[in-house]
């Protein structure tokens, strides 16, 4: 088991957050890290009161090199606070039985050179009319190449509910992400006979992505009413998406 000491807690907040809150998600994630089979090197934890929208608690953690991330969203702070040391739970012990199947690490799944994906389970967006909503969170990852299923698991590890990445078959800027109950992959351009298969089921897009520059794909986010467009810069023919924020606003994610 692997505890966190408290120097190593870096908790950042943003609206209403009561000291209160602060103490007991310190002490929540203290508890919840010893299910870790690894180091924990670092914890960054976020709280959030949104007005109107009730308030949300996310953890980034570092175990021995391995990013975990969880969020979790709450009608109050205690509320988020206990489902999100619960997730993080589940996921830490999930991560010890894959460290148990696996020889050797693999490289770390964030932003200095691996894939970035996005939330698992999105909470209700904040309404913005037409012409108010902005683009607030530009992200640039130079993209991994992994297996279908290498990207499944870093989608469970780190929350998200899509995830960017260069399938290592086809060699195609990819997307993977829940459709219902079942995995689906979408591609620059679709080459399903070249696909690294590794026994995991998943479905195929068959529409190749659409070339835009961000202001369409932005306009094209909007119309389909979708949580995220992926699509190929117009410029670079890479793989780009754009996303709605929980504030209502938009991310975009572009391939370094």
């Amino acid at each position: 088991m692997n505890g966190v000491i408290a120097d190593e807690v870096r908790i950042e907040t943003r609206g209403a957050v009561r000291e209160a809150d602060v103490a007991r998600v310190r002490a929540k994630i203290a508890g919840v890290t010893r299910f870790a089979s690894a180091p924990v090197l670092f914890v960054r934890i976020r709280l959030s009161v949104l007005r109107g929208q009730g308030a949300v608690a996310q953890a980034n953690v570092d175990v021995n090199g391995r990013p975990v991330r969880v969020q979790a969203t709450g009608a109050t702070m205690g509320e988020a606070i206990a489902e999100l040391g619960e997730r993080l739970r589940r996921r830490l012990e999930r991560l010890a039985r894959l460290r148990e199947h696996r020889t050797g690490p693999r490289p770390p799944a964030n932003g200095r050179g691996g894939a970035r994906a996005h939330r698992r389970d999105l909470p209700s967006h904040a309404y913005r009319m037409p012409g108010s909503r902005w683009l607030t969170r530009h992200k640039t990852f130079a993209l991994r190449q992994e297996t279908v299923a290498e990207a499944a698991e870093d989608m469970y590890l780190l929350d998200y509910a899509f995830h960017l990445f260069t399938e290592s078959g086809s060699g195609q800027d990819s997307v993977l992400y829940r459709d219902g109950s079942s995995y689906r992959l979408a591609q620059i351009a679709p080459d399903p006979a070249h696909i690294t298969q590794t026994g995991m089921p998943f479905s195929i897009s068959p529409v190749p992505a659409a070339h835009l520059d961000v202001p369409d794909a932005l306009a094209h986010l909007d119309q389909a009413g979708m949580p995220f467009v992926f699509f190929a810069d117009a410029t670079t023919g890479r793989g780009s998406m754009v996303y709605r924020r929980v504030d209502g606003n938009y991310g975009l994610i572009e391939v370094a």
